[in-house]
């Protein structure tokens, strides 16, 4: 396993952020990771963590005997991009042995019930935010509350991860830039064409260019992936002198 940084969750006390979040949420502990597969087929993910200190020895005994690779929750979340809700007493009564084992585990450590949150970003990069508890089982109600408050740390997390993992930024050129940055304003390539008095085939062309360097299969996967890079934040710079402006 590869160990990155964890990222700072926007915020400049880093990890201090998700315990502040944590308490205020009456969660018993969390664990919190995210993985880069963008090293390819059959290369080590590079993983960044972060643990509450009451579930700090439980993921040391966790990696120590093996659990990843049997771990049905973490499958579930690796392959679905819904929650899950978890009890210890499902697991322990139900499964192989080691599935019996790993929630055993879990409940000597204090802890009967989660929610696993799975949350995606570009370039193939996912995360998992697991809200632990101490009560027997955890109601749907409160479970889509979590989804739905949790949603900013996760996708600040993965986000945060893309910018301090991806070797080295899309080289985009000046125009390319131009480009993507009015399709991110909602613009056509008629519409870019008439801006930058250019013709509508070349906007294309340059978007394309843009779409193919930053792994996107659409214009706004690739505007997601480019602003989550940091790409295109510079402002739009016009129209050119005698172009018509299209707002």
């Amino acid at each position: 396993m590869i160990v990155i940084p964890l990222p700072d969750v926007s915020d400049p006390a880093g990890a201090h952020a998700l315990d502040t979040y944590a308490s205020r949420r009456g969660w018993a502990g969390y664990i919190c990771s995210v993985e880069d597969a963008r090293a390819g087929q059959g290369a080590e993910p590079a993983v960044a963590g972060a643990v509450s200190s009451s579930a700090c020895r439980l993921i040391e005994q966790y990696g120590e005997k093996g659990f990843a690779e049997t771990d049905p929750v973490q499958g579930w979340v690796r392959e679905h991009t819904v929650p899950v809700i978890w009890t210890v007493d499902e697991f322990r009564s139900s499964g192989d042995q080691r599935q019996r084992d790993l929630f055993s585990l879990v409940a000597d450590h204090g802890f009967k019930s989660g929610v696993s949150i799975p949350f995606f970003g570009p370039f193939n990069i996912r995360g998992t935010l697991v809200a632990l508890d101490r009560a027997d089982s955890i109601n749907m109600d409160r479970a889509i509350e979590e989804v739905k408050e949790s949603a900013p740390i996760g996708n600040s997390l993965v986000t945060c991860a893309c910018r301090q993992t991806q070797p080295a930024s899309p080289s985009l050129t000046a125009r390319e830039r131009e480009c993507m940055r009015w399709v991110a304003m909602g613009k056509t390539s008629w519409e870019i064409a008439l801006i930058l008095s250019i013709s509508s085939r070349t906007v294309d062309f340059h978007v394309q260019n843009a779409m193919s360097k930053l792994d996107a299969t659409s214009r706004q996967q690739a505007i997601y992936n480019a602003m989550s890079l940091g790409i295109l934040n510079a402002p739009v710079s016009g129209a050119r002198p005698g172009g018509p402006l299209l707002f």
